[in-house]
C-alpha cells in the first residue's frame, strides 16, 4: 500500500483557495519579507496620506510597497489580492472611512498571520470590533509618515 504525502503549505500561503475552492494556492506566491502591502480606500480623500504618508515612510524605511490599484493587470481583484498579501511580508491598513474591501483585506491578512499595521485619520470612528487592535492615528499626512516610520524602524 503506497502511503502519498501531502505537499506541505508554505507558512506565509493560505490553506485553501477561497476563491476556486482547492486546496493551497495555485499561483505558489513566494515571500518578499521586504514587500509590504498597501491596503486602502481607492479614493481621491486619502491620496495624500498615501503619497506623502505611507508610501515616504516606507521608501524612508527600505522597503518596496504593493498597492492593488498601481497595478493593472487582467485577473481577479481578490486572487490578485490574496497573491499579493501571501507573498508580503508585513502589511499596511488604512482604515479611514471603514472601507468594506479594505476591512475584508484586513480580516485576510490576520487569517494569514501576517504582521499588520492599522492606521487611520483622526476623524474615522474607531469601530468596537476592532477597537482593542493597537492602530495609529494621524491628523495629516506628515503625522501619519513620521508615525509610520517609527514603527517600520521598531520592526526591523
Amino acid at each position: 500500500m503506497e502511503i502519498q504525502q501531502q505537499k506541505k503549505t508554505p507558512h506565509n500561503q493560505i490553506r485553501s483557495c477561497f476563491k476556486l475552492n482547492i486546496d493551497i494556492c495555485p499561483v505558489d506566491p513566494k515571500l518578499e519579507r521586504n514587500k509590504i502591502f498597501v491596503g486602502m480606500p481607492f479614493s481621491d480623500e486619502y491620496l495624500d496620506s498615501f503619497n506623502y504618508g505611507i508610501k515616504l515612510a516606507i521608501e524612508y524605511c527600505g522597503f518596496k510597497y504593493f498597492k492593488a490599484d498601481e497595478v493593472i493587470s487582467n485577473i481577479d481583484i481578490m486572487c490578485k489580492i490574496c497573491r499579493e498579501l501571501q507573498s508580503c511580508g508585513l502589511a499596511i491598513f488604512n482604515i479611514s472611512d471603514l472601507n468594506p474591501n479594505v476591512m475584508l483585506e484586513l480580516g485576510l491578512a490576520y487569517g494569514m498571520g501576517k504582521p499588520v499595521i492599522i492606521v487611520k485619520d483622526s476623524k474615522t470612528k474607531i469601530i468596537t470590533d476592532i477597537g482593542g487592535i493597537e492602530y495609529i492615528e494621524y491628523t495629516h499626512a506628515h503625522d501619519l509618515q513620521q508615525k509610520l516610520i517609527k514603527a517600520l524602524l521598531n520592526i526591523r
